[in-house]
């Protein structure tokens, strides 16, 4: 899956969601193989994940070339008491 159209999603075992986590994430395109293309870091840094949607054609490129993405990096989770 490209890049561009990548975030990642996180819930918690009480139900906390958080769409299109930030942090420290870092995305990097890669080939068909995994083999990274170039350097390039891709960060989302908008919340609203609705506002940046790339160009359907330009996507559609990316996926049949077989682009994908390496997300690499932390984010903050909350901390569930348990018994």
């Amino acid at each position: 899956m490209p890049c561009s159209i990548l975030n990642l999603n996180v819930q918690d075992i009480l139900g906390s969601r958080v769409e299109n986590i930030q942090g420290t994430l870092k995305k990097r395109k890669v080939n068909k193989d995994g083999i990274l293309m170039g350097q390039e870091v891709i960060n989302n840094l908008d919340n609203n994940a609705n506002s940046n949607l790339p160009d359907y054609d330009y996507v559609k490129n990316q996926i049949k070339s077989g682009e994908g993405c390496n997300i690499a990096g932390t984010f903050q989770v909350n901390k569930v008491i348990s018994k």
